[in-house]
Formats: C-alpha cells, structure tokens, sequence
C-alpha cells in the first residue's frame, strides 16, 4: 500500500479518493492508515471545495486527474502522470487552505502546471537509473471509513528527486495563468505561499525541500498579480487583500432572486441537471452569457440559458446578478 508518487512529494502514504470522500454523509470523516489507532479528522466540506476548484482548473487547463487526499501532517500536494494522470492534496494541506478557493486554485494550477508541461515524463528520464520501483496494492476500506470504496490505488513511476528548481517555477507560472482563467483572485497564490512560509517556521516540510524557497515564490506571485491586475474583473479587483474568498462577489449571491438574470464566476459556468455535484452536466456556457434564475434554494439555484436549456449552479459561484 506505500506508494512513492513523481511530483512534489517525497513521502509515502496513502490515498483516498476525493470525489468518494466528497460525498460523505457526515461532516466529518476520519482516515485511518491500517495499524494505527489514531486518524487524520478531516472535514469534508474542505474536500468538496478542493473538488470543485479541480473542475474549474481542468477546464482552462483542458486535462482531467484524479483527485486523491493523504493522511499526512505535513502541507503538501504532488502530480503524476498515469491514464488517468494523479494530482494530490494532503489532509495538512487542507487544514492549511481550509475554505480558501483561490488558494487551493494557485495549489492545484501549479499541479496542473506540471502535468501539462509533463515534467513528470521529463524527471522519469532523468531518474531512471535511479528508479526504485513499483507498489501499488487494493485495500477494501469498509472496515476503516463506515461509506467505504473511498481508499485507491495509486500507481506511478517511484522515482528519488522532485522535480527541478526551474520547472517547479515553470509550474508556478502555469498554475498562475490557469487560476486567473479560471476566474479566481491571483492573490489567493501570494496567499497560498504566504502560509506556506509561516507555516514552515521551525518545521521540516517536504513540499518545500527542493522547491525554490517560499519567500522568492512570494514576491513571484505579487510581481504576477501586478501584470495582471488592470485586467482583472471589478468584483475581484475590488475585494479584500487577504483573507478567505469563499466566492468572486459574495454580495451578487445574496441578491439572487426569481426573475434576475445572473452571471457566474470563471471563464465556464456549468449548468448540471440536478442540485448536486454529480449531477449530469447538460451544458456549459460562457461567463458572459446571462442566465435567468427560475428557482433558488439555499446552495443552488435553477437557472434557464440564452438557448433555452434548464438546470442548476452553484449560489456560491455568482459574480454579478442583473434586474
């Protein structure tokens, strides 16, 4: 069941699903590695949001990974390539980000950066003398988490070094650019490595051993808000500097009503059949096409597009609502 994955990574553990952990009953779920007594407590609602930040990430970056969480202390995350290709987040690092979405989308576009610019085939190459070889072992969980079906195997070249320096800082410009395409603040990624650098004070983190060091990655992310912040949409440009942004215009959701035309936040909104996650997409339209809310409920709300078709959004992903 150990399984050392190419990517940011350099520890073993093991991983659960993310969209099987998302659909959790309860609030909170706890994640056992077998052998120990104590688990990971993580909130599921964290999870969800990680998930949901994935898709709109996929959509600008037009790739689609899996999404797996690790019982692991440390704030970390990794990529691997694979059919399909394996993104990672650790239960530290969602402790880390907690509800922050434009944090976990700098976290994930830098991932998506490297799947893209396939720096794990690259470091696959360089490393093979050194390969270490492979493991990868099904584990049926029901004993271990009550919804079970939620731990998976993970399967991925095991190979010693993370990647280089100028790729982890290629990545970090990649994952900026898929962040702010896809609609989220660009200062949730100076946010992102500003906790990560407190976080790091007198504590050994492995996502950062062979990165460039957290305070570089800082004043990057501040020169690459500075070159896009004249572009940037009113309602983000206009909110607060720091904090947890749980939407692009917290203010448009609270004025939805029956009868308003709304506008979604990213450069996709996606319309499902039903008011859930899951839910069968029957179309994705641009942000700046208007739709008209038929029906409102608390997290969602059922809109009709310019074409006719009928569905549900998120509330929570409204930009700007018009009479």
């Amino acid at each position: 069941m150990l399984v050392l994955l190419g990517g940011c990574a350099s520890r073993q553990s093991l991983y659960w699903d993310a969209a099987d952990l998302s659909r959790a009953p309860d609030s909170t779920v706890t994640l056992r590695n077998p052998g120990q007594a104590v688990g990971a407590v993580i909130q599921v609602a964290r999870v969800r949001k990680a998930e949901e930040v994935k898709a709109r990430i996929e959509e600008v970056a037009r790739l689609h990974a899996r999404l797996v969480v690790a019982v692991d202390t440390a704030p970390n995350a990794f990529a691997a390539p694979g059919h399909p290709p394996v993104v990672g987040i650790t239960t530290g690092m969602l402790d880390l980000l907690g509800h922050d979405d434009d944090a976990y989308a700098a976290l994930l576009g830098h991932e998506y950066g490297h799947l893209v610019l396939r720096h794990g085939e690259a470091r696959a190459q360089r490393e093979a003398p050194r390969t270490v070889g492979k493991a990868a072992l099904g584990v049926i969980l029901g004993a271990v988490v009550p919804f079970g079906g939620a731990l998976v195997d993970v399967g991925a070249a095991a190979v010693e070094a993370a990647f280089t320096r100028d790729e982890e800082r290629d990545a970090d410009r990649e994952g900026f650019k898929y962040a702010v395409e896809a609609g989220y603040d660009p200062r949730g990624a100076v946010r992102l490595w500003e906790k990560m650098q407190a976080r790091s004070s007198g504590f050994a983190i492995p996502f950062l051993n062979t990165h460039p060091v957290t305070k570089e990655r800082v004043e990057t992310m501040k020169t690459l808000v500075a070159t896009v912040s004249e572009t940037l949409p009113a309602a983000v440009a206009n909110a607060g500097q720091s904090g947890e942004i749980e939407a692009v215009d917290p203010y448009a959701r609270e004025q939805v009503a029956v009868g308003r035309t709304v506008y979604g936040a990213g450069q996709i909104v996606t319309v499902r059949a039903a008011p859930y996650e899951d839910a069968t997409v029957v179309e994705r339209v641009s942000r700046y096409s208007g739709l008209r809310v038929e029906r409102v409920r608390e997290d969602w709300i059922r809109v009709q597009t310019q074409g006719g078709t009928e569905g549900w959004m998120r509330r929570d992903k409204v930009r700007l609502v018009l009479e």
